[in-house]
């Protein structure tokens, strides 16, 4: 892993975050998970364009940095929160669906740190991050189309997968560390 890359991990943790928020969210309400489900996009997105900015500023030449996904993932982020602003009455009934796309994103961020990090480490544990990080991925898949369980049941298990997200998070932020800290050893 590069150094540049330090800012994919702080993004990552920044990632985790929003989605312990959005795990305690989950319990609540839909008509305050969804309004605040929205801020927490809008701070993602905008965490997104401001890592990916930095990256473009202080390295000119990063066309062909891994870095560029950020832009997506920003933008997409921005236009779910306007959606879901400007129609919020509407969609309370699609917390959970909502709640999986903010998952689903930040899984995606996990899995790509994850892959640099036994790119760089090529040890079991971080085999083991990249495979949990993967498979809680397509465990949160299903929410997404058509949330299965009860309707109870439903906020409870996307909290949870939101927690088993912050932890792997976690992980792979201490992992990421120790790499970059041996890289520039």
């Amino acid at each position: 892993m590069s150094i540049p890359d330090i800012r994919l991990v702080y993004m990552n943790l920044v990632a985790a975050l929003l989605v312990f928020v959005a795990g305690i969210l989950s319990f609540m309400s839909p008509e305050c998970h969804v309004v605040l489900l929205a801020i927490l996009f809008i701070v993602g997105g905008e965490a997104a364009f401001v890592t990916w900015g930095m990256d473009r500023v202080h390295h000119p030449e990063a066309d062909q940095r891994p870095l560029k996904f950020l832009v997506y993932i920003g933008l997409s982020a921005i236009l779910m929160a306007v959606v879901i602003l400007f129609f919020r009455s509407y969609l309370q009934m699609y917390a959970i669906q909502f709640t999986a796309v903010l998952l689903i994103l930040a899984f995606i961020m996990q899995c790509v740190l994850s892959y640099k990090i036994y790119r760089v480490l090529k040890n079991r544990g971080s085999f083991t991050l990249m495979i949990v990080s993967f498979f809680l991925l397509l465990m949160t898949l299903p929410f997404l189309f058509y949330p299965p369980f009860s309707p109870g049941l439903r906020s409870v298990i996307i909290g949870i997968l939101s927690f088993a997200c912050t932890t792997t998070i976690l992980f792979g932020f201490f992992q990421a560390r120790k790499s970059v800290i041996q890289a520039v050893r």
